[in-house]
């Protein structure tokens, strides 16, 4: 069971209205009302319902089994958890979702086993993806209100990403912006390059520490596109050390890292703010 507070702001607001807050498609708020998902004071929610404030809108979103991937029990590393959202430190080695169901050993796989334990029935909504060697935060929906609301504020930049990097040679300036275009290569599998026809990408970074080979930077994204930090640090001249697709000259794991995230929460708006601890990759090389 998952209880939303109501606030003022939808005080004296039909249920629909509120359903509509969390800019969920038609589809699923039929779901929710034909289903009676939702209820006031024991009563199920209507679409013309009412809402007061101080009152707890109480829904069950459990959904029929739909996930065709193998529940495992690997440990996750919680960063951060409530109703709404997990977020897990991802390790480093690990890609997100099987590309066959039969397979195991990927992140959805041990969440799922982590959802069985806590009976939640429903697919492993998250709502970005890393690479196989890109550690950090990683968030997940846990219900699919959540999962919509969350997914607007993601295509309106309302999140902040904020990437951990050590590159190859010395940046200069200390501070920027890349704003370059990244399409795929043609050329090669599963790699992009910046291209002028490519779709719109934005990343800022600040440079954090220097050696005379490599720099510590903070990356922070504006926009999503595969790739992209990857791509913007080695078209600056500066690939990410480890990341021998894109250039790098070093022959070791991959020196990105997802950092810091910074979300309003879906349940009450507030600011959520999850740093992930430094990996070793990095710490080798920038010791704190």
């Amino acid at each position: 069971m998952i209880s939303f507070y109501v606030s003022k702001k939808f005080h004296h607001c039909s249920f629909l209205m509120f359903l509509e807050h969390f800019h969920l498609s038609k589809k699923h708020i039929f779901w929710i009302l034909s289903t009676q998902r939702a209820s006031m004071d024991s009563v199920p929610c209507e679409a013309k319902t009412i809402l007061f404030e101080g009152k707890t809108i109480d829904f069950d979103l459990n959904e029929e089994e739909t996930t065709p991937f193998i529940p495992t029990y690997g440990r996750l590393q919680i960063l951060y958890e409530d109703q709404d959202v997990l977020v897990i430190n991802k390790p480093s080695k690990k890609i997100i979702y099987p590309d066959d169901p039969l397979k195991t050993g990927t992140v959805v796989n041990d969440v799922l086993g982590y959802y069985q334990r806590l009976q939640i029935i429903g697919p492993v909504r998250y709502l970005h993806r890393l690479d196989k060697d890109t550690t950090g935060c990683f968030i997940i929906a846990k219900h699919l209100l959540a999962h919509s609301k969350l997914s607007n504020e993601w295509d309106h930049q309302t999140t902040k990403r904020t990437y951990l990097a050590v590159v190859e040679g010395r940046i200069i300036p200390d501070a920027g912006v890349i704003e370059e275009p990244i399409g795929k290569d043609r050329h090669r599998q599963n790699s992009y390059l910046v291209l002028p026809n490519g779709l719109q990408a934005k990343t800022t970074y600040t440079v954090l520490k220097r050696k005379q080979k490599f720099t510590l930077v903070a990356f922070q994204l504006h926009t999503g596109r595969t790739h992209q930090i990857r791509v913007h640090s080695a078209h600056m001249g500066h690939p990410i050390v480890g990341d021998q697709q894109y250039g790098s000259k070093h022959d070791s794991n991959l020196c990105l890292h997802s950092w810091k995230l910074a979300f309003l929460s879906p349940s009450t708006n507030e600011l959520i703010e999850i740093t992930a601890p430094t990996p070793p990759s990095i710490l080798q090389l920038f010791p704190q």
